[in-house]
């Protein structure tokens, strides 16, 4: 059965299709738009739902694939469990006996951005990586201004130990002895004035 029209419905009672196989989609039924199928055995040939609505009245599907596209859904009064299938990155979804197919990227994205979320509205992990973030910063901070501050001490100790590492005793200053005046004699004296 092939319906490619999606002005009118079309009903199949009291039918088989058995052993059906295409080379595309379907094998028994290929359909877009809308069917009703009422007390019908379909055994060994898929059923492919391109857009539309496939109502399974008291109907068996044997070991038949049911393939859905996301425009498309099955009613049916029985359970088809693992017979109805969806697209590639897509997943069955069932809701009052009705089959749908749903994007899965979105729901596991959703599902994910839920297991955040607690039931006060707070989002904890958010906070607490936010609090991570800013302690190792501030932590960063702060050990860099340590080892500049480290720098500049070392710098400022080597400046001063380097005019006392120097002997002026072996300075052959010659005439310009006259001229230096030994701390001795003015540590003694007191300024006036």
């Amino acid at each position: 059965l092939r319906k490619r029209d999606t002005s009118d419905s079309i009903q199949v009672k009291n039918s088989n299709f058995e052993n059906n196989v295409a080379s595309g989609k379907g094998g028994a039924i290929d359909l877009k738009g809308d069917a009703t199928i009422q007390n019908s055995n379909i055994a060994n040939g898929d059923v492919t739902v391109d857009n539309g609505e496939l109502t399974s009245l008291g109907s068996t599907y044997g070991s038949s694939k049911i393939m859905l596209s996301p425009s498309a859904q099955v009613t049916s009064d029985s359970d088809l469990g693992s017979l109805v299938s969806c697209g590639e990155n897509q997943q069955v979804q069932m809701s009052n006996s009705t089959y749908t197919c749903t994007n899965s990227s979105l729901n596991s994205s959703v599902n994910s951005v839920l297991v955040y979320v607690d039931r006060n509205n707070t989002n904890i992990p958010l906070i607490l990586g936010i609090a991570v973030g800013v302690g190792g910063f501030l932590l960063i901070v702060i050990i860099i201004v340590a080892v500049l501050l480290y720098r500049r001490r070392m710098r400022a100790k080597l400046q001063a130990n380097s005019f006392s590492m120097i002997d002026f005793s072996k300075i052959n200053l010659g005439e310009a002895k006259k001229s230096v005046i030994d701390f001795d004699t003015i540590k003694i004296m007191k300024e006036i004035g």
